[in-house]
C-alpha cells in the first residue's frame, strides 16, 4: 500500500543506501513497484538487465546519476533505452555524471515520444555530446540544457566547419553553463530552425569580448536569428573595466540589428564602479530602441552590490 502511494523517489548524495531503489525494484522484477511514482532520481550502482523493466510506466522525470565505472562502461545507453521502453510519458531527462558512448553511428534513437526538456550535467567528450543528440535525434525535445564539468584546458571543437549542423533539430530553447567559446561549438552544430531563446552562464574563468563576440555573430547568423539571449557572468577580473563593458556592448550590436527582441545580462566585475559615463548611457534602455526587453545589470563583485547605474526600464 505504501509503495503505491510514492510519487517521488529522491535520495540525496549523501544518502547511504543509494542504490536502494534498484535493489527494491531487483526483488520484484519485471512489475511496477512504484504504480504512481512521476519523479526518480536514480543512481545506476548496478548494470541493468536488458529487457527487464525498471521504471515504471507512470515516470514523467527521470534523473540518472550512474556510478563512475558503469558510465564508463556503455551502460550509460541501456538505463536510457530502457527507460524509453518503460516510461512512455516521460517528459523531463536530467543526465548527471561522467559517461562515455559508443560513437553516434553504432546507437539507435530512442523512442522518447513525449520527452520535451533534457538537461545534460556531465563530463562529456564532444563525441559523448554528439551521441546523445543521436539517442535523442527523434525525441520532440524543445528546452535543452548543457554544463559541461571539463576542464577548461580541455578544446571542445566538435566537428571540422565544413561538417553541417545535425545535433537536436527540435529545440527552442537552449541553456549552456559555460564559456562563449564551447558555447560557439555547440551552438553551431544545433541545426534546428526553431531556436529562438539562448541562455549562457559563465562559472569561474574568464572570457574575452572577442569570445563573446563570436559567439553573438552565430547567433546573429543563424536563419531565423535567435530572439531572446541572456547572459549571466560569476565575478570577472578585468584590467579596463569600461573597455570591456563597452566593447561587449558593441559586440552585441550585430545581433541586435540582426532581429533580437529581448536581452538580459548580469555581469559582475571586481572595479565595476569605475565604468565611465559614457558607457553608463549605453545600459540605459533608450540606448536600444529595438528591444523589446531590455535589462542590464552590473554589479561590483567584491561586494556584488548592484550599482545605481543599473537599468531595468522596458522589461514587461
Amino acid at each position: 500500500m505504501y509503495a503505491y502511494r510514492v510519487r517521488h523517489i529522491r535520495p540525496q548524495e549523501e544518502f547511504a543506501d543509494r542504490a536502494l531503489y534498484q535493489r527494491l525494484v531487483s526483488v520484484r522484477a519485471g512489475i511496477d513497484l512504484f504504480p504512481r511514482l512521476s519523479s526518480l532520481r536514480c543512481y545506476l550502482c548496478y548494470s541493468l538487465t536488458p529487457g527487464v523493466k525498471f521504471f515504471p510506466s507512470s515516470l514523467r522525470s527521470l534523473s540518472l546519476y550512474p556510478e563512475y565505472a558503469l558510465g564508463l562502461d556503455g551502460r550509460a545507453e541501456l538505463s536510457m533505452r530502457q527507460a524509453a521502453q518503460d516510461a512512455p510519458f516521460l517528459e523531463e531527462l536530467f543526465i548527471i555524471g561522467v559517461y562515455r558512448l559508443h560513437p553516434g553511428p553504432r546507437l539507435r534513437p530512442l523512442d522518447f515520444k513525449k520527452l520535451h526538456k533534457v538537461h545534460i550535467v556531465a563530463h562529456l567528450l564532444p563525441a559523448d555530446l554528439r551521441s546523445f543528440s543521436h539517442l535523442l535525434s527523434t525525441s520532440p525535445i524543445l528546452k535543452l540544457g548543457i554544463t559541461l564539468l571539463c576542464s577548461s584546458e580541455v578544446s571542445f571543437q566538435l566537428d571540422e566547419p565544413s561538417v553541417p549542423p545535425s545535433m537536436f533539430p527540435r529545440v527552442e530553447d537552449i541553456f549552456i553553463c559555460d564559456g562563449p567559446g564551447r558555447a560557439t561549438d555547440i551552438v553551431s552544430r544545433i541545426c534546428s530552425p526553431y531556436l529562438n531563446s539562448v541562455t549562457i552562464k559563465l562559472r569561474n574563468r574568464f572570457a574575452s569580448v572577442s569570445e563573446y563576440g563570436r559567439f553573438f555573430t552565430l547567433l546573429a547568423q543563424r536563419h531565423p536569428p535567435v530572439y531572446s539571449l541572456e547572459v549571466g557572468m560569476a565575478r570577472t577580473y578585468v584590467n579596463s573595466r569600461h573597455e570591456y563593458v563597452r566593447g561587449f556592448l558593441a559586440a552585441l550590436e550585430p545581433l541586435v540589428d540582426a532581429g533580437l527582441g529581448k536581452l538580459k545580462v548580469e555581469m559582475s566585475l571586481y572595479g565595476a564602479w569605475q565604468t565611465g559615463e559614457d558607457v553608463k548611457k549605453r545600459l540605459r534602455p533608450e540606448a536600444w530602441p529595438s528591444l523589446a526587453s531590455f535589462e542590464f545589470v552590473l554589479r561590483e563583485a567584491s561586494t556584488l552590490d548592484a550599482l545605481p547605474l543599473v537599468h531595468m526600464g522596458n522589461v514587461p
